[in-house]
């Protein structure tokens, strides 16, 4: 049949895309970003790309191809530029942002990689998250929980092909239909948009991986069903029955407030997992488990109010509140509906502690 997958930093217009349909080619890879770049999508070119009948995947990239552009600051950052380009375009929510890593990550870059992915993780809250990079950085991000798909180029793989990898790319700088391209497999679900997905069933994803909503049926609703009214939330008179209607929809919600998790009945991985804790025990307004120190903690701040702060975010406990630190509160207070300013104060410490 053919190459059906590539990538192209090439601005697709209605011609193209259909030339590129004719010529096989049913998925294409784009990047997101500002429309100021050469080589982002626009809303012009996801229409033409629809109408020819290919479905989209995104990609960002800006200049992350040395270690030191990778770090949990700028994962948080990434993040929010891609979350805000992403929804510019009519990306739905749900699919997939490859966040790339454009070199030949190995050793100490590696963890640099991991920690970036670990602030997409922690702000990205609406789009599945994907990475592009060598056979060393699919390994890598598939021991962690911070990333959903796997994109795996040839390059620096040394001939490995990952088993995680959805797409693999294969072959580099190749012409269809006077476009540049990078030939593509596609080896599972890979979190595309746009008209119909390609159907391949080598690797499927399991439901349970992705976002679980309202009118969402079987085995992944079911399970959480059950896991609901054992946690105490009732999902109605038809309890577990595999469909996700009202019942179900205001027992998420409920559980979503009991966790300050954003309130929205759709079942993420931050909903899962405040399943499998013990119920949230409810707080006296203004308390907290360690009394609020009485003053703002922000960028610039040290001591060990800021270890306390950091040891409860997950992040090395140095004392020393910088933008890292800085950062993660922003994530934290995103996730849980707090008003994003970075800053530590009452609000924030209380929900912390």
């Amino acid at each position: 049949m053919g190459v059906q997958a590539i990538d192209t930093a090439t601005k697709l217009n209605k011609e193209k895309a259909k030339q590129l349909h004719a010529s096989g080619i049913r998925l294409v890879g784009r990047y997101i970003g500002s429309p100021d770049s050469w080589k982002t999508l626009e809303k012009a070119e996801v229409s033409a790309l629809k109408e020819a009948g290919i479905t989209i995947y995104s990609i960002r990239q800006t200049t992350n191809n040395t270690t030191s552009f990778f770090n949990y600051a700028r994962g948080v950052s990434e993040a929010q530029e891609a979350e805000k380009w992403a929804e510019s375009i009519g990306q739905p929510s749900g699919t997939a942002i490859y966040f790339a890593v454009d070199f030949d990550a190995r050793g100490a870059a590696l963890e640099a990689v991991k920690q970036f992915f670990k602030g997409v993780s922690d702000m990205l809250n609406d789009y599945k998250i994907g990475v592009y990079g060598s056979y060393s950085v699919v390994g890598a991000l598939s021991e962690t929980s911070y990333t959903d798909f796997y994109f795996q180029t040839y390059a620096w793989s040394n001939g490995k092909v990952s088993k995680h990898a959805d797409l693999y790319q294969y072959k580099n700088g190749q012409t269809i239909a006077d476009v540049t391209v990078d030939y593509n497999e596609v080896k599972g679900d890979v979190g595309e948009w746009g008209v119909t997905a390609i159907k391949n069933s080598v690797k499927p994803k399991a439901q349970s991986s992705g976002l679980i909503r309202k009118g969402d049926r079987g085995a992944a609703v079911k399970q959480l069903q059950k896991d609901l009214i054992k946690a105490g939330y009732s999902c109605g008179k038809a309890g577990a029955d595999g469909i996700f209607g009202e019942a179900t929809e205001t027992a998420v919600k409920k559980l979503q407030r009991a966790y300050k998790i954003s309130v929205d009945g759709i079942v993420g991985k931050y909903t899962l997992a405040a399943l499998k804790k013990k119920p949230a025990k409810a707080k006296k307004t203004g308390s907290a488990v360690v009394p609020y120190p009485g003053h703002l903690i922000r960028n610039g701040s040290t001591g060990k109010d800021v270890e306390r702060i950091q040891r409860a975010l997950g992040i090395n406990a140095d004392g020393i509140f910088g933008k890292q630190t800085e950062a993660a509160v922003s994530a934290y207070q995103k996730r849980h509906d707090l008003s994003v300013d970075g800053i530590v104060g009452a609000q924030t410490w209380n929900t912390l502690f």
